[in-house]
Parts: C-alpha cells; sequence; structure tokens
C-alpha cells in the first residue's frame, strides 16, 4: 500500500516537481487546490489525486468528505503582496496572512482532531529563506512566513509526547512563477536547480529532517543571524526606488 501525501497547492513551480519526485518514490498524492492551473487533469499520474478545495472556506465537513488520511502533509499554499509598505491595501495583507498561515493553523487542527495524520506521520511547513533575510519590498509575506515558522516550532513542542514530527523547509529565491510577484518573468519551465532543490526537499521529509535547507542561498541565510545590520542596509538599497520612506 503506497503511503500517502497531502499538499496545500502544488500545480507550478518547486511544488509541482516535489509531486513528480513523490511519484516516482511511490507515494500517492493528494493535492488540495482552487484551480488546475495549466496542468492538464486528464493526463494526472494514476497516484495523484486534484480535490478543488479552498483553504480560505472550509470546515470538518469537508475534510472528513474529501480527504483520507496521510502520512505526510505539507503545508504550502502561499500568496505574496509586493510594493511600498505605506500604500499597500490592508484587507490584502490580510489575505496573505489568512492563506500562508491562519488557514493552515485550522487545517491542521482538523486533520488532528479527526485523525487524518497517523500517528507516525510527518506535518512539513513550507516556511522561506525570507525568515533569514529582511525583504522589505514584501512586509506582509515576509511576516507570514515568519509566523508559520513559529507557528511549526510551537506545534513540534504540543506533539511532543506523540510520533508526529515537525519539518520547516527553507526555500531560496528560484526561477518559478512566484517571481512575478517581485517584477521579473520567469525564464524557464524547465529547470535543473527547481528539479534538484525539489529532489532536496523531498530527501529531506522522508529522512525526517528537522529543518531543511534545500539550496546553497538558504543554507547561507541561516547561518546570517549576526549580519542582520548589513543586510538590513543591502536588502533596502535593493529595493529603495520603490519606497516613499
Amino acid at each position: 500500500m503506497n503511503k500517502k501525501i497531502l499538499i496545500t497547492w502544488w500545480m507550478s513551480g518547486l511544488w509541482l516537481e516535489i509531486v513528480n519526485h513523490a511519484v516516482l518514490k511511490w507515494y500517492s498524492i493528494d493535492i488540495l487546490d482552487i484551480s488546475p492551473w495549466k496542468v492538464n487533469l486528464k493526463k494526472l499520474d494514476k497516484n495523484i489525486k486534484y480535490i478543488n478545495f479552498d483553504i480560505t472556506n472550509f470546515n470538518k465537513k469537508n475534510i472528513k468528505s474529501n480527504l483520507s488520511t496521510y502520512d505526510i502533509v505539507i503545508c504550502n499554499a502561499g500568496i505574496s503582496l509586493s510594493w511600498d509598505f505605506l500604500d499597500l491595501d490592508s484587507d490584502s495583507e490580510r489575505k496573505v496572512f489568512d492563506v500562508n498561515i491562519l488557514w493552515h493553523i485550522k487545517l491542521i487542527k482538523i486533520l488532528l482532531q479527526e485523525w487524518k495524520i497517523n500517528s507516525w506521520g510527518r506535518i512539513w511547513f513550507t516556511v522561506s529563506a525570507s525568515e533569514f533575510l529582511p525583504f522589505p519590498i514584501a512586509i506582509a509575506y515576509a511576516g507570514s512566513k515568519w509566523a508559520m515558522a513559529s507557528f511549526a516550532k510551537a506545534l513540534r513542542s504540543y506533539l511532543y509526547n506523540t510520533k508526529i514530527k515537525i519539518s520547516c523547509i527553507y526555500p531560496g529565491p528560484m526561477d518559478t512563477p512566484h517571481v512575478k510577484y517581485y517584477w521579473k518573468k520567469q525564464k524557464s519551465d524547465n529547470n535543473t536547480k527547481v528539479k534538484k532543490i525539489a529532489l532536496r526537499s523531498l530527501d529531506g521529509i522522508i529522512k525526517w529532517k528537522r529543518n531543511i535547507y534545500p539550496d546553497t542561498i538558504s543554507k547561507i541565510l541561516s547561518k546570517t543571524g549576526l549580519l542582520w545590520p548589513i543586510l538590513d542596509r543591502i536588502m533596502y538599497n535593493a529595493y529603495k526606488e520603490k519606497f516613499k520612506i
């Protein structure tokens, strides 16, 4: 019997590659997403199941009727919002927190309440290397990822007496559709670097690693705690043309 993975959003970029690697390792994967985007659902591997699911609007009934029991749960869904902090709409910033962290908290709570995560299971949070790097052009996004990392650490302690383990992955910048939030265009849909990062990420979760730094930039940034004053200046200078202040 295949082990099962549940992932929130996946239809492009790093997480599409991770799902592809998981299938090769004989996992079956349930996808929660609001749209298949560019993916042809008729051509999905038999071990991948797409579930049309709005992560910002669900309840226990939705979970019971749509979801199975999982060995790995990957909290991955995320959106960003970029521009001068003083100009951004507060409701839009609230949506970033809703999607990136608040509704994941609700999802994990219901999954645990309904015993939808196996007792030996793993919960995996997609954080961001921006936790280690000042990100003044996307303050709500950076804040939501900090919040997710803090939630993961607190949940790790809460579940200490169980066999359920918590992992955080901190991917650095890469050429995926996410770059559109920062005034860039994706250069290629067939990115060898992204494929390698995806394989390292999945291997990290399978090996039960606590924190996963799947690329060189994330590894370096994870060790830069004493350099925050310098990084503040570097990141300000990188984006100062976008700021009023």
